[in-house]
């Protein structure tokens, strides 16, 4: 998935004294998207395509 929307606002930290304490989450989902190759309408693994992220 692509979020399409990351920022400051977007993350929350894990309630203090709960076992999610020191995990961060991403939120607000509403512009993700599955992420596919244009020309194929496939999904590419991140190891088969690392140019895409330069």
């Amino acid at each position: 998935f692509v979020h399409g929307d990351v920022k400051p606002e977007n993350f929350l930290l894990g309630q203090p004294g709960s076992p999610d304490e020191k995990k961060l989450f991403l939120i607000d989902l509403g512009l993700a998207s599955r992420w596919k190759e244009t020309s194929s309408g496939q999904h590419v693994d991140y190891d088969q395509r690392p140019d895409i992220f330069r």
